[in-house]
């Protein structure tokens, strides 16, 4: 009689099988819309089958478990450079005017916000004062106006970010200093502090690099050089090795990317279904650290 039970049960299951699994997503897919008002369509309900298998999530964290884009915290100045500070964060990008979206500022998210902060203002060629109009042709059209003080600087040449070096630079004359020429560089706290010269770097650098990490900031320092009289007509010429080195560290500035609000709970969810979640990010590992414990993400 076991015998006779069990082959009937074993003959009948393989045929209930393709239904059970219809049952039970039928099921999940009403539990998503009565719980979640998650609406799922025809092509993604037999997804939900493969879901279950789900052990680990990746999250990239900035966009992700955060909101898109970073805020403006401060920037804090060393010594005597507080103006140095806020001219290289005036000048110290890759930001351009767009001619067909009513003057926007073109450009890498971080340059807009940091160069919104100082409420410089970027100029076209028919908005230059006419001794920065002699100096530079048409073509030559990045100039930065501070309201503050009305002086104009004339971006001469940039080099982009470099991923292997973690800076970017810029070589500027103040149309206010007849034939001064600045270099300005940003970067990591640590690309910069290997390349300025050791007196400008504070007792205190890494401690604060350290402290803002473990608030969850995202943080960059600036520099500058002055070019020696004699060179400064030969900027053209410069390589990227000649513009970073030597430099003046001028200070830090800070940005914060903010948790997303459902994060904490979406995590947590994933957590009680025992799924391991991981973040991946390019930030400091103490800013990572920071974001982790404040989403939930992991626990003290």
């Amino acid at each position: 009689g076991c015998f006779h039970s069990m082959w009937v049960l074993g003959s009948s299951l393989p045929p209930l099988l393709p239904t059970v699994f219809v049952v039970s997503v039928g099921i999940s897919v009403k539990r998503l819309l009565d719980q979640k008002r998650i609406v799922c369509s025809n092509g993604t309900k037999q997804i939900l089958i493969s879901a279950g298998k789900v052990k680990v999530v990746f999250f990239d964290k900035t966009g992700t478990l955060t909101k898109q884009g970073l805020d403006f915290v401060s920037s804090k100045s060393f010594g005597s450079y507080a103006d140095d500070l806020h001219h290289a964060m005036m000048v110290c990008h890759t930001l351009t005017k767009s001619r067909s979206s009513g003057g926007s500022l073109v450009g890498n998210a971080v340059d807009k916000i940091m160069f919104q902060a100082t409420e410089a203002v970027l100029l076209t060629h028919h908005e230059r004062s006419s001794s920065s109009r002699r100096a530079l042709s048409p073509r030559q059209s990045t100039v930065v106006r501070d309201p503050a003080t009305d002086k104009e600087f004339t971006i001469l040449k940039r080099f982009e970010f470099d991923h292997t070096t973690m800076t970017q630079s810029v070589l500027v004359r103040d149309e206010s200093m007849e034939g001064i020429v600045s270099i300005f560089v940003k970067g990591s706290p640590e690309s910069i502090q290997a390349m300025a010269t050791a007196s400008s770097i504070p007792s205190e650098f890494d401690d604060i690099v350290r402290r803002s990490g473990r608030k969850g900031m995202y943080q960059i320092a600036m520099a500058k050089r002055l070019l020696p009289a004699d060179i400064a007509d030969s900027w053209e010429t410069m390589s990227r090795s000649d513009v970073e080195r030597d430099v003046v560290f001028l200070g830090f500035v800070n940005f914060k990317n903010s948790l997303r609000e459902e994060t904490p709970e979406v995590l947590a969810e994933l957590h009680r279904g025992d799924v391991r979640t991981i973040m991946v990010t390019g930030d400091s590992i103490l800013t990572g650290i920071h974001m982790a414990y404040e989403s939930g993400l992991v626990f003290e």
